[in-house]
C-alpha cells in the first residue's frame, strides 16, 4: 500500500496506468536490458545473462524435441520397457512397422533385415491375438477406448498448454519490440541483434511446434485416460516454465528488482 501510495503521490513518478499497460518481465528481456539498455553493466553480467538465455532457449528445445520424437524412441533394455506398438531393438524403442509383418510369417520368401533373434523378438512384440498389429494400430485403438471425461480432460489440457504456448510466443514478439525501440536510438552490435532474433527464432520453430507435437504424441503413446493427460501436461508445461523459474529464483534480488522496475517492453494501443 505505502508503494501504491508514493507511486500517485510522488511527481514524475509511473502511473497506476502506465504500471497496467507495462507488460511482465522475463528472463530474456532481463538480458536485453542488461545487455543492450543500461551502459554500465558489467561484461561479466552482460554476457553471462547472455550465455544464460542461450543455454536455457538450448535445454527447452532439446528436451522438447526428445519429449516428442523420444517418447516411442525411448531407451529400452527389454521389450518390457517399450509400450504396447513397438519393440526393444539394441536399446531403443522401435515402432511395429507393416513392411515387417512378412518376417513373422512362416511361409514368407522374403528375407529380414535382422538376425534370428532380433526378428523373434520383434515378433512376439508386435503379435497379438489379431495378428500383427503395428504401431497406428494400437494408437488407433488407444484413441478408441478414450470415454467422454477422457476427451473433456485432454480438451483443458489443450487450452491450458494453448495459452502457454502463446505467452511464450507474446514473450517472442516483446523482445522483438525491445530491439526495435533500442534500435530506433542507437545501433545495435551485429552479434547481439543475431542472438536474440536466433534465439526467437528456435523459440517459434523448435520449442513450440515441439512443445504442441509432444502432446499428441504422448497420447497416442502412453494412452488419454485422465491421469495421463493431467500429468503429462504439467510435464509439458514444466518446459515453457524454465525461463520464468530463472528470473523468479536465478536472479540476485537487486538484479530481479532492478530489471523489474527498468525493463521490460511498454505496449501502446497501436502496438
Amino acid at each position: 500500500e505505502s508503494r501504491i501510495r508514493n507511486l500517485e503521490t510522488t511527481p514524475n513518478a509511473p502511473t497506476l496506468h502506465h504500471l497496467a499497460t507495462r507488460e511482465p518481465h522475463s528472463f530474456h528481456q532481463t538480458t536485453i536490458y542488461y545487455g543492450l539498455v543500461r551502459q554500465d553493466t558489467p561484461p561479466r553480467r552482460k554476457y553471462g545473462l547472455l550465455a544464460a538465455s542461450i543455454g536455457i532457449v538450448f535445454l527447452q528445445c532439446f528436451v522438447a524435441t526428445g519429449l516428442s520424437l523420444g517418447v516411442n524412441l525411448s531407451s529400452c533394455s527389454e521389450h518390457s520397457d517399450c509400450t504396447l506398438g513397438t519393440w526393444c531393438e539394441q536399446g531403443l524403442c522401435e515402432w511395429c512397422l507393416t513392411h515387417n509383418e512378412h518376417c513373422c510369417r512362416a511361409n514368407s520368401t522374403k528375407s529380414c533385415e535382422w538376425g534370428e533373434k532380433e526378428t523373434q523378438d520383434m515378433c512376439s512384440a508386435c503379435t497379438t491375438s489379431k495378428g500383427f498389429e503395428t504401431f497406428g494400430d494400437f494408437a488407433r485403438e488407444r484413441v478408441d477406448s478414450m470415454m467422454l471425461q477422457d476427451w473433456l480432460a485432454l480438451l483443458l489440457a489443450s487450452l491450458v498448454v494453448a495459452f502457454a504456448v502463446f505467452v511464450e510466443m507474446r514473450d517472442c514478439l516483446l523482445c522483438e519490440k525491445s530491439l526495435r525501440v533500442i534500435a530506433k536510438r542507437r545501433d545495435l552490435a551485429r552479434g547481439w541483434r543475431f542472438a536474440i532474433r536466433g534465439l526467437n527464432m528456435a523459440r517459434y520453430y523448435i520449442l513450440l511446434p515441439n512443445v504442441i507435437l509432444s502432446v499428441v504424441m504422448l497420447v497416442l503413446n502412453d494412452g488419454g485416460n485422465v491421469k495421463n493427460v493431467c500429468l503429462n501436461t504439467v510435464a509439458v508445461l514444466f518446459l515453457l516454465e524454465v525461463d520464468n523459474l530463472a528470473f523468479l529464483h536465478g536472479l540476485g534480488e537487486r538484479t530481479r528488482m532492478e530489471a523489474e522496475e527498468h525493463a521490460g517492453a511498454r505496449v501502446t494501443d497501436d502496438d
